[in-house]
């Protein structure tokens, strides 16, 4: 494996990191939602890294087809959801999570099996993507309002980067990438996605501090060594 390669799959290790390590903690903390949709992530990053260090064609269709997956429904819809859960109250029924999480399965499969779309498809992942864009940027309006202003400002540059790599991902073309070491669209997403949805996850966390209720709080203080 060379170089360049190696620097790929570095960013998909760090992808894997953020997405099933931060996703079981999402899942144990009850919002199974983001959980999911975290190590969704995590698991395309691992497959992608197989085929990219050992050749292996199976782990980049499933790749292709989990990606597939997180920009059609994945972030736009569950991920949007399990951020909602927080900010709104607002959580879907159990039977609606399992029809999202299993049902977008087939609908990503089928996007890419069908030949007519695939020069349209990178334009439709990036409107669905505005979904997720616009509730990032209330979210970090959310953060900024309860004083978590660091939080605030890494999520709103988070959101462009994350802009930035839907458009390098099928719609505009970086010079030379085929060779370059770093400015190729696999290491720089690896790396943006990998930091991207761990400083969610942390501003999450931060938020969740703030709105949680009274009675937590003051529960939470008690347990406190005096």
């Amino acid at each position: 494996m060379d170089l360049r390669s190696s620097l790929i799959t570095s960013g998909m290790l760090a992808l894997v990191v953020t997405g099933i390590g931060l996703g079981w903690r999402f899942w144990r903390q009850g919002n199974i939602l983001l959980g999911a949709e975290w190590m969704i992530l995590g698991f395309s990053a691992f497959n992608f890294a197989l085929w990219n260090s050992f050749g292996v064609q199976l782990s980049y269709e499933i790749s292709m087809v989990c990606d597939a997956f997180s920009r059609s429904i994945g972030i736009p819809v569950i991920a949007t959801l399990g951020l909602a859960k927080l900010t709104h109250g607002f959580d879907v029924s159990k039977a609606t999570k399992w029809l999202l999480l299993v049902g977008g399965f087939p609908l990503a499969y089928g996007l890419l099996a069908y030949p007519p779309i695939q020069p349209a498809l990178p334009y439709a992942f990036f409107a669905c993507g505005l979904v997720a864009t616009i509730f990032l940027v209330y979210f970090a309006i959310r953060l900024a309002q309860v004083g978590e202003y660091g939080h605030a400002i890494a999520v709103m540059v988070t959101n462009i980067l994350f802009v930035i790599t839907a458009l390098l991902e099928g719609i505009i073309a970086i010079p030379g990438e085929e060779t370059n070491l770093v400015l190729n669209f696999f290491f720089l997403a690896g790396w943006i996605w990998a930091l991207g949805f761990a400083e969610i996850y942390f501003a999450y966390q931060a938020l969740a501090r703030h709105l949680a209720p009274p009675s937590s709080a003051a529960a939470r203080s008690d347990r406190r060594p005096s």
